[in-house]
């Protein structure tokens, strides 16, 4: 079990520059994503990525939970293909619970 902030994550865009991570219970954002960099010609794409990561982000408690429960049959899969999926699965969990 992670000690992750518990609950649904969910973007709320703050400005075009600025977006916050945001879950239910929680008194403050999770994190917050800035441009401070972006000039008149940039801003439409650096938006655009920020979005995408903020997305990324606010994702990642399900992608954890999903992928914790798909450990069991990716390991079932590699010891039938060889290839490394369990592995795999296994260092990016370890990597989000800080255990790398």
């Amino acid at each position: 079990m992670s000690a992750h902030t518990k609950g649904e994550w969910r973007v709320s865009p703050i400005s075009w520059s600025e977006t916050v991570i945001l879950a239910d219970g929680f008194d403050h954002g999770i994190c917050c994503l800035d441009i401070n960099h972006a000039t008149e010609e940039s801003q439409e794409a650096d938006g655009k990525v920020m979005a995408a990561n903020a997305r990324l982000i606010a994702a990642a408690p399900d992608l954890l939970a999903a992928l914790e429960y798909a450990l069991e049959f990716l390991q079932d899969w590699e010891d039938l293909t060889g290839e490394p999926y369990a592995r795999k699965a296994r260092a990016a969990i370890a990597q989000a619970r800080g255990q790398s």
